[in-house]
Formats: structure tokens, C-alpha cells, sequence
């Protein structure tokens, strides 16, 4: 069975080598990070979910992340087109500097946020 298995992955190597240029393992390292890192996170945020809702919503929430990463998984290609049509460009890696952007952006929100809200905190412990 070992074998099979070594022959499947030979496989799939030599089909996805061509497909992904002089950067195989780019590509290797993207499926690991789409992939594998996803099916880490999902159980983890339903595991607790009942630590961040009520037990009344606890449904409501898990309805609410499903509807969302499947919405998010049907609007990202067009949203990715849009933003392709917008910079001009017939590169598929157009979209993902504007994608980077908006995630440093809404980064910076994040953290002066948070220390805006720690330093609150803090202010109304010493009172």
C-alpha cells in the first residue's frame, strides 16, 4: 500500500510541477497554508464559540460562520476579478497587493484599537 501511495504522489508531482512554473514549492507551501491551516482553525473556533456566545446562540453563531466562509468562498473570485479589472493588469498576482494593503490596513485599525482599549483599561484600574 506503501507503494501505491508513493506512486500517487509521484504522480500528482509531475502533474502540478508544470502548472506551477519554477515555483513548485511555492505552490507546496500555499496548499499548506490554505489548506491545512484552515482545518486547524475551524474546529478551534467551534470549540469555543460556546466560551464567546450565550448557550441561546450558540446556534445562531455556528449558522452565521458557515453562511459567511461560504459566502466569502463564492465572492472571492469575483471580487479578485474586480480588483484585476481595476488595476489594469492581466497578472493573476494583481489583486493580491491590494488584498495585502487592505490586511496591513485593517491591521494598524486593530491594534491601535487594542491599545486604545488597554490603556482605558488600565486607566480605570488605577481609578
Amino acid at each position: 500500500m506503501r507503494q501505491v501511495y508513493a506512486v500517487l504522489g509521484r504522480c500528482l508531482i509531475h502533474r502540478l510541477e508544470p502548472a506551477s512554473g519554477s515555483s513548485f514549492w511555492l505552490l507546496v507551501a500555499g496548499l499548506f497554508l490554505s489548506s491545512i491551516l484552515g482545518s486547524w482553525c475551524f474546529p478551534y473556533i467551534f470549540s469555543n464559540l460556546d466560551t464567546l456566545t450565550t448557550k441561546n446562540t450558540v446556534t445562531l453563531a455556528t449558522s452565521l460562520i458557515f453562511i459567511g466562509c461560504n459566502i466569502g468562498n463564492f465572492i472571492a473570485p469575483i471580487a479578485m476579478s474586480a480588483m484585476q479589472f481595476m488595476t489594469g493588469s492581466n497578472a493573476l498576482t494583481a489583486p493580491f497587493y491590494i488584498f495585502a494593503g487592505i490586511l496591513v490596513a485593517v491591521l494598524i485599525v486593530l491594534v491601535v484599537v487594542n491599545r486604545k482599549a488597554a490603556g482605558a483599561a488600565a486607566e480605570v484600574a488605577t481609578v
